[in-house]
């Protein structure tokens, strides 16, 4: 499990806005901390998280098999904010670059998604 504190801290640095093993200055955080509270929101209003969001932006709860996702997904809303391009990446299927956030958009919806379970859904009349 991860941290928002090293959540913001991992986008900046995939920015280039602070180089490894630096940290990110009060205000870059309260703006990362900030940010990601309303993309979390966002991301649960379409059914797209299955963790927590505390108050506490060290307290442990981004799971690891999304950090990565995230981490692109913050990249692209605080490059505008430290004064950045969108960076773009090289789609997985080779169609041709997509901003940072897509990608990371991308990944995250692969990694909730359900298989079908093939099975029937009982309707209940009430």
């Amino acid at each position: 499990m991860r941290s928002v504190h090293e959540l913001v801290t991992a986008a900046l640095r995939r920015l280039t806005v602070i180089g490894q093993g630096e940290e990110p200055a009060a205000a870059e955080m309260a703006q990362g901390v900030a940010i990601y509270d309303e993309k979390y929101a966002e991301l649960a209003a379409d059914d797209l998280v299955y963790w927590d969001n505390s108050d506490d932006p060290d307290a442990e709860e981004i799971p690891e098999l999304v950090f990565g996702a995230l981490t692109r997904i913050m990249a692209e809303e605080l490059a505008p904010n430290v004064g950045q391009a969108i960076p773009s990446e090289q789609a997985e299927n080779g169609a041709g670059p997509l901003s940072i956030g897509n990608k990371g958009m991308r990944m995250l919806r692969r990694h909730v998604a359900r298989r079908p379970s093939n099975t029937p859904t009982k309707i209940h009349a009430y």
